[in-house]
């Protein structure tokens, strides 16, 4: 073991810990009923129309996915602006898969992360992984990202930041008229990510528009899942917006045959269902 080579930056990365599941607690304690709250899992399920699709699709499972990826891009293009098409979506294997394909793309030796101390721990993982080196703004009093503090913290080096909201774990967000003031002093050679996991579930009219820039031309990139809103947190369904020359670049960094089709027609399948996401949202 010790003539191995190992990658000096994997060292580093410290292993992501999740919540244990109902199965391993109830394994350990030996209880009959496990109420699971710590992992934000959709308690109501997936949409029956995502599991009919799941299970039509298991009949296929000797082929590699390909076509459904290409359904779901040009069902999400138009859905999230009329304007957008397939040439605007990336799919990947949950929202951590996209936010690895990002990071792999942008993080370059010696450069730089900025986030929040108290946010999704993968941003400084990720970051980690590829070289670099993530800076910590502290979020404020009442728990918000402190953007005048991310923006003097930006230096030459700077690669990515990381702006999650609502945000995991405080559950604030991020506010439209101070995110718009940050995107538009935000360096061309900075590109702003924005996790947006629970997107689905904020009802507060002064969220950011994170598209708004997108549709500007920003270096800016939205990171959404199926995992949450739809339920599918087992299938691992997530997906980036972003421009088109963002995410033509983006497919440099993706897997072959990354997701599954099992899993997209359940995607494609939840983004139909309506009535679904109607019922969520009450």
């Amino acid at each position: 073991m010790t003539q191995l080579q190992f990658n000096p930056h994997l060292l580093k990365v410290p292993l992501y810990i999740a919540g244990k599941s109902i199965e391993e607690v109830q394994e350990e304690l030996g209880l009959d009923e496990v109420v699971k709250l710590g992992s934000n899992e959709n308690p109501l399920g997936p949409s029956r129309m995502a599991i009919e699709a799941a299970e039509k699709m298991l009949a296929e499972a000797h082929r590699y996915p390909n076509y459904w990826e290409k359904v779901l891009r040009r069902r999400l293009g138009p859905l999230t602006d009329p304007s957008f098409t397939e040439a605007n979506i990336l799919i990947g294997n949950g929202g951590c898969d996209v936010l690895r394909m990002i990071t792999h793309a942008f993080m370059t030796e010696g450069g730089e992360t900025i986030t929040a101390d108290a946010t999704f721990p993968m941003f400084s993982i990720l970051t980690t992984m590829f070289g670099g080196r993530t800076i910590e703004a502290p979020v404020t009093s009442d728990y918000r990202f402190d953007l005048p503090a991310i923006q003097k913290a930006i230096t030459p080096n700077t690669r990515l930041i990381f702006l999650c909201t609502p945000n995991n774990p405080t559950g604030t967000i991020i506010e439209r008229r101070e995110a718009d003031e940050f995107v538009a002093n935000a360096p061309e050679h900075v590109v702003v990510v924005f996790d947006e996991s629970y997107l689905g579930f904020s009802t507060d009219p002064n969220h950011v528009n994170s598209i708004a820039y997108i549709k500007q031309g920003r270096n800016a990139i939205a990171v959404r899942s199926f995992s949450k809103k739809a339920g599918l947190a087992n299938m691992r369904v997530g997906y980036a917006v972003g421009r088109p020359e963002l995410i033509e670049y983006l497919h440099h960094a993706q897997m072959p045959f990354n997701t599954g089709s099992v899993s997209l027609v359940a995607a494609v399948a939840s983004v139909d269902d309506r009535e679904y996401v109607i019922f969520v949202c009450v």
